[in-house]
């Protein structure tokens, strides 16, 4: 199993990915709205996946040669990032997440939850309200919606308890 990471068996590992950042990028582009609002024409989630298969792409051919450690940590990141897209996403297709502008607010929140910026995070979702939705929230009910999402992520395991 080992074996994967050298010599030619690196090459079909490789494509393996590839096939599935593929399948990725066909997700994402079923699932994002069919037209652009007036902040982004293509959304985050398509770009980084276009930037992870041009990665290993460039991996694969060689183009771009790192260590075999590097190259571990960075495949690896890509089926980490990847993964999180894909639950993200077919939340989208399910139905399970409204707009798909909401969905990837909600999605930059958790991310700065993660890093343990839950300041950032509130200020974030108060800006995308006045911005993207045309809404002003207050201080309180954008500290409560972020404390709900941050209880969500503990309740999963994502952030640990302070």
């Amino acid at each position: 199993r080992y074996a994967i990471w050298s010599g030619d068996e690196t090459y079909n590992y490789k494509s393996n990915i590839l096939l599935r950042l593929e399948m990725l990028a066909d997700l994402c582009e079923t699932t994002e709205p069919e037209e652009p609002n007036d902040k982004q024409l293509f959304s985050k989630h398509l770009i980084e996946v276009q930037n992870m298969i041009t990665l290993v792409t460039d991996m694969e051919s060689g183009e771009v040669d790192f260590e075999s450690s590097t190259e571990r940590e960075q495949l690896t990141e890509v089926m980490r990032s990847s993964n999180k897209i894909w639950r993200f996403r077919n939340k989208i297709k399910n139905g399970e997440l409204g707009t798909t502008e909401h969905a990837e607010m909600v999605d930059e929140i958790e991310d700065y939850l993660a890093q343990g910026q839950k300041i950032n995070a509130i200020k974030y979702y108060r800006e995308e309200m006045k911005t993207r939705f045309d809404e002003r929230v207050s201080l309180r009910e954008s500290k409560d919606f972020v404390d709900s999402i941050d209880d969500d992520l503990k309740r999963r395991g994502i952030v640990r308890y302070k």
